[in-house]
């Protein structure tokens, strides 16, 4: 029997058309690609394409130039395994209907066809992350995972030995910046304002535990004269297992570690974690589907279609015993930090004034003699009303948090509070 008879025509197509989409990607990759590429970063490509490349105040265009060559070759490599797949594939079936044996011959014909479907949405998926710089082609999402944390952050650190001030900064995505460059960060203005050595570290969703879990990890090898905390609305459900899996606003939907009765457990927020948890950590078409079908489901929640436990914590308050719940293990990890920290100052502040949130996180740094800068969502919003745009826009999946001017004014309005306070060394 010969591989590749002549009589599977489909075969021979596909194998000859992606010999001709070869041929011709290659010579308008060597001819357009990098003015294709140059005029997507400048913005003066078709509005679809200027989307697809982001982040240039982070990346020179050298840098999407030699990244574009190489998913080039990548492209180049799977097309190549793509044709010894269907030569495999037209092998295993001919053998089947050699033998006879058309039931299997059918089932491996639909069984390689989903594969064969599976494997190509993945490598368009990958190649969409490439391009959003959010992580390398060949990189999974399990590159993320962090067995006690849940996920990994964006970790900048100074010098541990340095005779300057030292300011160690914890936060979620509001600190972990997003899109934006370290030089248009919050902490980074005010370090250079003070002349203070930084110490940064930032996740998208972390909830208080994490916080803390990244002060007691790294508090001793810092050893920093400040500790400031950045908070969200968003903590209190993120430190609850009850909440976050009720709700679709603010529901991380990566494993993460929660204090349940004084002790730290590991859970996904929605039923059936341990199974979407596999399939996210090794598949970013997994991780993408389920993250829109997610987006989907907030979108519903927004238009009063599907019940989010936001609802219920703003009419209820504490009388919503959940959110009562939320409330004492907020304070007790606070309290966890102030003891870790010994006589090192500690100072929070929230980048929102959203209620009952904002007043039960002054209760709580009240309660555990933590200084609270109260003062920076009151000025961001008054400067919001005077026409400013301070935060990032749509299409930005990142929209709502600090553009650089945000961050600005919030390095700018912590200064002034610092120095209130007795905070900066002279």
């Amino acid at each position: 029997m010969k591989l590749l008879p002549k009589e599977n025509k489909l075969s021979l197509i596909a194998i000859y058309s992606i010999l001709f989409f070869l041929a011709v990607g290659s010579l308008f990759y060597g001819f357009f690609g990098h003015r294709l590429i140059e005029a997507m970063y400048k913005g003066e490509s078709i509005e679809f394409l200027n989307k697809i490349i982001v982040g240039q105040a982070r990346r020179p265009l050298e840098h999407y130039l030699r990244t574009a060559n190489r998913l080039f070759f990548y492209f180049f490599s799977l097309s190549a395994l793509l044709i010894v797949f269907i030569m495999l594939f037209t092998f295993v079936v001919n053998y089947l209907k050699a033998r006879r044996n058309k039931f299997l011959a059918d089932i491996s014909l639909v069984c390689l066809t989903l594969l064969f479907l599976f494997l190509t949405l993945e490598v368009i998926v990958r190649t969409y992350y490439f391009f959003q710089g959010e992580h390398k082609f060949y990189m999974l999402v399990e590159s993320f995972y962090d067995s006690k944390l849940g996920w990994k952050g964006k970790q900048i650190f100074g010098d541990p030995e340095s005779e300057k001030y030292k300011i160690f900064f914890i936060g979620d995505s509001f600190t972990h910046g997003c899109v934006l460059s370290e030089e248009h960060m919050y902490y980074t203005v005010l370090a250079d304002s003070l002349d203070a050595e930084i110490f940064a570290y930032g996740a998208g969703g972390y909830g208080t535990l994490q916080e803390y879990l990244i002060l007691d990890k790294f508090f001793d090898e810092i050893k920093p004269d400040l500790v400031m905390l950045q908070v969200c609305d968003n903590d209190f459900v993120n430190n609850s297992w009850e909440l976050e899996s009720r709700s679709f606003y603010n529901n991380h939907l990566m494993m993460r570690p929660y204090l349940r009765e004084g002790k730290i457990e590991y859970r996904f927020p929605r039923s059936l974690g341990n199974i979407r948890v596999f399939l996210c950590l090794h598949s970013n078409l997994f991780y993408l589907s389920f993250n829109r079908i997610d987006r989907i489901l907030a979108i519903l929640a927004k238009k009063g279609l599907l019940h989010s436990v936001e609802e219920d914590i703003s009419k209820k308050e504490l009388d919503f015993v959940p959110f009562k719940r939320a409330v004492f293990t907020t304070n007790s990890i606070i309290a966890k930090m102030k003891q870790r920290v010994g006589n090192t100052p500690i100072v929070a502040f929230s980048v929102d004034n959203r209620q009952p949130y904002f007043k039960h996180f002054r209760r709580i740094f009240k309660k555990n003699n933590i200084e609270f800068i109260e003062a920076v969502p009151k000025l961001i919003g008054e400067s919001e009303e005077k026409g400013l745009g301070l935060r990032l826009e749509e299409p930005s999946p990142f929209a709502g948090h600090f553009n650089g001017l945000g961050n600005r004014i919030c390095a700018e309005t912590l200064i002034k509070a610092m120095g209130d306070l007795g905070l900066i060394r002279k």
